[in-house]
């Protein structure tokens, strides 16, 4: 989308609550089964989050890769490539089965995206501009 910053919405105090879980277990004492719970998917969650960061690094790098002069020749592929990032906008969440088949089609997608795009500035650079 033109103009927005896209981030992963991701709440601060979810690590807070991880943080403090884990000290209310080093000290024995009982934590809340939503912190449990937390203290379980830690690890998914920050591969998950991380991930997701990166996914939205190679979005903004492929739309910034765009060459002004050929934005109109790329306005469907760049509609496509939005059809593949709005679930993740509206659809996908945390709790989400779907997450992991989610950011592989779209890290797919923007492989095909920047493969294109590296042949399309190969063409122009060696044989337009010459």
């Amino acid at each position: 989308p033109d103009g927005e910053s896209l981030h992963v919405n991701f709440d601060k105090a979810v690590l807070q609550v991880i943080r403090e879980a884990k000290f209310l277990r080093q000290l024995q004492i009982d934590i809340p089964p939503v912190a449990e719970d937390l203290l379980i998917r830690e690890a998914s969650l920050n591969k998950c989050h991380d991930t997701l960061k990166h996914m939205l690094r190679e979005y903004e790098e492929v739309m910034r890769k765009v060459p002004n002069d050929l934005k109109q020749l790329f306005v469907h592929h760049l509609r496509d490539l939005y059809t593949f990032l709005r679930p993740g906008m509206t659809v996908v969440t945390w709790n989400s089965l779907t997450a992991d088949g989610y950011v592989t089609n779209m890290m797919e997608a923007l492989a095909r995206m920047h493969d294109l795009l590296d042949k399309v500035k190969d063409l122009h650079d060696n044989r337009v501009l010459r």
